[in-house]
């Protein structure tokens, strides 16, 4: 299992992270590790023309935790699809919400597939 390494303001050094870029230049991140008493936890990070935004990934998360990588990469892919869809007022980040809603659409499909 990957050991994940906190700086000493408790921010992870080096989460699984998965970047989705679109042509446009627009970037969305999510990164999830393990963080205290063995949950894992996410942060999302977006950057788009005329704004940026970020949040970063912490060792004492008490929100926020859940008890597989999957559910944490869930989560954090729909807080940021949320985000970004809310700040979309001229529509010029309708294609990374496209990619972020198939890659969270997936995540349920494949998860659907168990049963």
């Amino acid at each position: 299992m990957k050991v994940f390494e906190f700086n000493e303001q408790d921010v992870c050094e080096n989460p699984i992270l998965k970047t989705l870029k679109c042509i446009k230049g627009y970037e969305a991140q999510i990164s999830v590790a393990i963080v205290k008493n063995g949950k894992w936890s996410y942060s999302i990070r977006f950057h788009g023309q005329d704004q940026g935004w970020g949040q970063p990934l912490i060792y004492h998360a008490e929100h926020n935790v859940y008890d597989t990588q999957e559910e944490a990469y869930r989560a954090g892919a729909l807080l940021l699809y949320n985000q970004i869809k809310s700040n979309n007022d001229f529509k010029r980040y309708d294609r990374i919400l496209d990619i972020l809603l198939s890659d969270i659409s997936a995540k349920a499909e494949n998860q659907l597939t168990l049963f």
